[in-house]
C-alpha cells in the first residue's frame, strides 16, 4: 500500500570523515561561527577552539546541565578567553619595559 499524498524521503547520502560528527558534541561551536573561529573582526584575538569549548562545557556543568543555552555559554567563554589573552598581553608588555 502506497500513500500518494505521503512527503518523499530523501536519498541517503554516505557519511565521510569530514561530514561525521566529532566524538565529543557537548560544546559545539554554535551556527555562524566556525569551529575556532571568530564572528568579530578583531585580529589577534583568536582563541584556540578547544580552550572554548571547555570553558563552554563548564558553563553547561555549573548550570546543572541544563540544556539549551550552548549559544550563549560559547559566546561568553570566547569574550571571557578574549579579555584574559588580553588582559596577559597587556601585563608582558608592560614589564618588558
Amino acid at each position: 500500500m502506497s500513500d500518494t499524498n505521503a512527503t518523499p524521503r530523501r536519498p541517503r547520502t554516505k557519511k565521510t570523515a569530514a561530514s561525521a560528527p566529532s566524538a565529543d558534541t557537548s560544546a559545539e561551536a554554535p551556527a555562524g561561527v566556525a569551529p575556532g573561529g571568530d564572528t568579530s573582526a578583531e585580529a589577534g584575538s583568536e582563541v584556540p577552539h578547544e580552550h572554548v569549548a571547555e570553558r563552554a562545557y563548564h558553563k553547561f556543568l555549573a548550570r546543572g546541565r541544563e540544556h539549551g543555552r550552548d549559544a550563549d555559554d560559547w559566546t561568553e567563554a570566547e569574550r571571557e578567553l578574549r579579555s584574559e589573552r588580553s588582559a596577559s598581553t597587556k601585563r608582558r608588555s608592560k614589564t618588558r619595559r
